[in-house]
C-alpha cells in the first residue's frame, strides 16, 4: 500500500481482508504481516537515507554534524594541559572551555540536578576495567563531585537541530493511513484473539534490518509500540521481540578505547541504538507517565507526576505488572546475552523512576540478588546478574544509601556461605 491512492480504498481493503479470512483462516497471518509491514510507508524504503548532518550551533561555534561535535569535545578532553592519570586527580577547565561545556552540558537530560549549585567544570578519570578514562566532571558549591556524560549532552543538543521525531517526517495521508492500519490490526485481534500467537515469528521476521537507515528503524518501532498502547494485551508479545532487536544490535557493537580508530560502520550503529533506545525512554516515560524528560513524547502528553503510593489500588497493580513483565523480558534477553553494553540501560532507566515509583528499583534489585545467590541457576545467568547488580549500584546515584547498604550486606553475606 502507499500512502494517498490506498487511503481512499483502506475501507475496502479492510472489508476485503476480513471476508478472506472468514472464508480461510490461514489467510490470518499473511494480513497480519502485510499490515505491520506497512507501519512504514513503503516508499521510504526506495528513498536515500536522511541526512545525519546539521548545523549544530553552541555558543559562537557551529558544527556541521554530531561527529563533529563530539571530536571536539574529545580535543578538549584530551588536551594536555589537562592532563590526569587518577581518579583523585582533578583539573579545572579554563575560562573558554568552561563557558563551552556550561552550554553544551545545559542540554544534558539531567542538567537541572546535575548543573546545580555549579562552581567548577573539572576534567578527571573513572576507573573502566581498572584502567583510568578521563571524563567531564562538575564541582557543587559544597565541593561535591560528580562525573557527567557529554556524548548525553551531545546526542539531546543534536535531536534539538535536527528531527527529533522522524513521524514529522511523515505527510498527513501517510500517518492517517498508519493510524487506520493499527486500528484495524486491533479489530482483527478481537475478532481473532488466538491470532496474537503470529506476532512474535511475524516481528522477527519483518523488523526492519539493522542495515536500514535510521529514520525506518525509529518509525517502525514508534509505531509498534503505539499498538501496544492501543491494545496492550500484546505488549510483552512486542516488547520481547523489540528488545531482541536491540540486543542483536548491541552485542555486534565493539567498544574502542581513546586513541583507537573508530569505524564509521560501528558509529553509525551506536547512533541508531542511541535513537531507538530514546524512543524506548519515551514509551516507558509514557507508560508509566513520567515527566522526568520532557511532558511531550512520541506517544502523547504525560501528565503531572503523581507518586505510587498515591494511585488507586488498581492502578498500582497494574503498574507493578507492567514492571515485572519487563523484568520477565529482562530475563529472557538481556541475562542470557554475553556482554551486552548498552540495552540494559532500558531497566536502569526504568529504575531511576524511585522518587516516583521507590519500590521499581528495590523490586530490580532483588532480582538480581536472587538470582545471583540461587545455586541452581545457570551459570551465565547468576555472573550476570552479579554484572548489573554491580553496574547499577555503581551508577545509579538514584538509589537512596540504606538500600545500596541492604543489597551489598545480601551479597557479603551469601559470600561468606
Amino acid at each position: 500500500m502507499s500512502n494517498s491512492n490506498h487511503l481512499r480504498v483502506f475501507d475496502l481493503y479492510q472489508k476485503f481482508c476480513i471476508t478472506l479470512i472468514s472464508i480461510n483462516s490461514s489467510y490470518l497471518h499473511l494480513v497480519i504481516k502485510l499490515l505491520i509491514q506497512n507501519l512504514v510507508p513503503r516508499e521510504m524504503y526506495d528513498e536515500a537515507p536522511r541526512s545525519q548532518n546539521c548545523d549544530i550551533k553552541i555558543g559562537s561555534a557551529t558544527f556541521q554534524s554530531l561527529q563533529d561535535l563530539k571530536s571536539y569535545v574529545l580535543t578538549i578532553l584530551k588536551n594536555p594541559i589537562y592532563e590526569v592519570s587518577s581518579p583523585t586527580q582533578f583539573i579545572e577547565l579554563d575560562a573558554a572551555h568552561t563557558k563551552f561545556m556550561y552550554e553544551l552540558l545545559s542540554h544534558h537530560p539531567k542538567a537541572p540536578t546535575k548543573l546545580k549549585d555549579l562552581q567548577k567544570i573539572l576534567i578527571g578519570c573513572n576507573l573502566i576495567d581498572g584502567k583510568p578514562t578521563k571524563c567531564f566532571f562538575v564541582e557543587r558549591e559544597s565541593s561535591e563531585r560528580e562525573d557527567i556524560s557529554y556524548i548525553k549532552a551531545c546526542n539531546i543538543i543534536y535531536d534539538s537541530f535536527s528531527e527529533i521525531d522522524p513521524q514529522k517526517t511523515l505527510n498527513e495521508n501517510q500517518i492517517t493511513l498508519i493510524e487506520k492500519i493499527l486500528d484495524f490490526l486491533i479489530k482483527i485481534f478481537k475478532l481473532y484473539p488466538l491470532s496474537v500467537t503470529y506476532l512474535p515469528a511475524i516481528l522477527k521476521d519483518i523488523f526492519p534490518h539493522r542495515r536500514f537507515n535510521e529514520d525506518i528503524q525509529k518509525i517502525f518501532l514508534i509505531n509498534i509500540l503505539k499498538l501496544t498502547i492501543k491494545f496492550d494485551r500484546i505488549r510483552t508479545l512486542v516488547l520481547d521481540a523489540c528488545l531482541q532487536k536491540l540486543v542483536e544490535m548491541d552485542v555486534e557493537l565493539k567498544l574502542y578505547r581513546q586513541g583507537d580508530k573508530v569505524d564509521p560502520s560501528n558509529q553509525e550503529m551506536a547512533n541508531k541504538l542511541d535513537g531507538l533506545l530514546l524512543i524506548i525512554f519515551d514509551y516507558l516515560d509514557f507508560a508509566f507517565q513520567i515527566n522526568v524528560r520532557s511532558q511531550t513524547t512520541c506517544f502523547g502528553q504525560i501528565q503531572p507526576n503523581s507518586s505510587l503510593a498515591e494511585s488507586s489500588s488498581k492502578e498500582r497493580q497494574a503498574l507493578l505488572e507492567n514492571f515485572f513483565e519487563l523484568l520477565d523480558i529482562f530475563q529472557g534477553h538481556l541475562l542470557m546475552t554475553y556482554q551486552s553494553k548498552y540495552v540494559q540501560y532500558i531497566f536502569f532507566y526504568l529504575c531511576s523512576y524511585v522518587e516516583i515509583y521507590p519500590d521499581l528499583v528495590q523490586y530490580f534489585l532483588s532480582r538480581l540478588i536472587n538470582y545471583a545467590r540461587d545455586d541452581s541457576e545457570i551459570k551465565l545467568i547468576r555472573i550476570n546478574s552479579i554484572h548489573y547488580l554491580k553496574s547499577i549500584l555503581i551508577r545509579a546515584q538514584y538509589i537512596p544509601p540504606a538500600i545500596i547498604s541492604k543489597s551489598l550486606g545480601y551479597l557479603i553475606s551469601y559470600a561468606k556461605d
